[in-house]
């Protein structure tokens, strides 16, 4: 949700991860180092994860948890799919 230009996160939580299957490996090649998901992903993401990435396991029910650690929204990527399935990059503090 967007308030007076910045964006106010409310609640957070990933997508189930499967989603992401045919786009994770481009975007571990990009540099991520850590991909946060709910659910398994496909053999060839797990081998695109090689000595590169490591996949952080969402337990349902913890979004409160993770609210509280949101510093700020640094961007929003694919905003075209909507705000909850848009790509969040954020700033967090003791995650």
């Amino acid at each position: 949700m967007k308030e007076r230009g910045t964006y106010l996160v409310i609640s957070v939580g990933p997508t189930t991860s499967a989603r992401m299957n045919a786009q994770t490996p481009a975007i571990v090649k990009q540099g991520a180092t850590a991909i946060i998901g709910k659910g398994g992903m496909s053999l060839d993401v797990a081998r695109s994860f090689a000595g590169r990435c490591v996949y952080l396991a969402f337990t349902g029910g913890c979004g409160i948890l993770a609210l509280e650690k949101i510093v700020e929204v640094l961007d929003v990527y694919y905003a075209d799919l909507g705000v909850t399935e848009a790509v969040w990059k954020l700033k967090v503090l003791n995650f």
